[in-house]
């Protein structure tokens, strides 16, 4: 990767944008190409060290190309509901032939989705001794919803949503999930209220609660969720019983929701904030 990677521009908090094409042939079999995003994430004392950085990439993007193979082969084992999707994702084939190379549909029977993954990001954490790949496979509409987030450490592929490998690093006043979110629990109280997100849903938090109330479904128990990490203006949550986050940000009398990029998705009201 050494060769594709301007490591010249690269420090501790540094970010380059490459070409998508560059990382082929992960992605190959899409005709639109987006850039990605290198970060590199180091502790403020220490300066930026490129022996360490290489060590940690892919030698190849040919290796890359296994890694990212290799976790999508897990997404469609026995731990994850890839295979419950696979005539789903033929089916979006059907649809969008002009977005690929001929034949995608022999593609994926024959290598999965690895040669149609979007990488949007690799983050290399010189500290934890690890990179983490983000990205998207929109053929797949339960990936289309949660991302993905493939983690490479000590040998190991591990794949997981986006976010899933994250949860620990967040700096959530900076740019969402970059350098380090301080794992302390500030406490739910700057966010007690019922939440407005308009067409009748509503999100009701108490300080011994969190329920999703859903106007289409008045005739069931709300929905429960999770705080899995709180900050003097965010709120991580997870759905309990369900695969499905919520990422919310403080804001005078309202609360936004965030995109995993952290850009806003939506604004909810305070409708009674106590």
């Amino acid at each position: 990767m050494k060769e594709i990677i301007p490591t010249e521009k690269l420090k501790s908090g540094s970010a380059v944008e490459l070409d998508a094409s560059l990382f082929e042939p992960v992605g190959e079999w899409k005709k639109e190409k987006r850039k990605v995003e290198i970060v590199v994430k180091c502790g403020k004392d220490k300066s930026f060290d490129l022996d360490d950085f290489l060590s940690l990439l892919p030698a190849s993007p040919k290796e890359l190309y296994h890694l990212v193979k290799n976790a999508f082969d897990q997404y469609y084992g026995d731990q994850w509901c890839g295979q419950d999707g696979v005539d789903d994702v033929i089916h979006a084939f059907d649809g969008n032939l002009d977005r690929y190379k001929p034949d995608p549909r022999e593609k994926f029977k024959n290598e999965g989705l690895a040669p149609f993954f979007e990488i949007n990001r690799i983050e290399v954490d010189l500290d934890a001794g690890r990179v983490i790949i983000s990205g998207g496979a929109d053929e797949d509409v339960n990936l289309e919803e949660h991302g993905v987030n493939i983690l490479i450490q000590d040998g190991e592929v591990v794949f997981g949503y986006a976010l899933d490998h994250e949860a620990a690093a967040f700096d959530w006043d900076a740019n969402f999930m970059k350098i380090a979110f301080p794992q302390v629990d500030c406490g739910i109280t700057p966010f007690v209220g019922i939440w407005d997100f308009g067409m009748g849903d509503t999100l009701e938090i108490t300080e011994g609660a969190i329920l999703f109330h859903s106007a289409w479904k008045k005739d069931q128990d709300p929905a429960i969720l999770v705080m899995k990490m709180c900050s003097s203006n965010h709120l991580y949550l997870k759905f309990e019983d369900e695969a499905q986050e919520m990422v919310l940000k403080l804001d005078g009398n309202q609360l936004v929701s965030l995109n995993y990029d952290g850009t806003k998705l939506a604004s909810l009201r305070s409708k009674a904030k106590k």
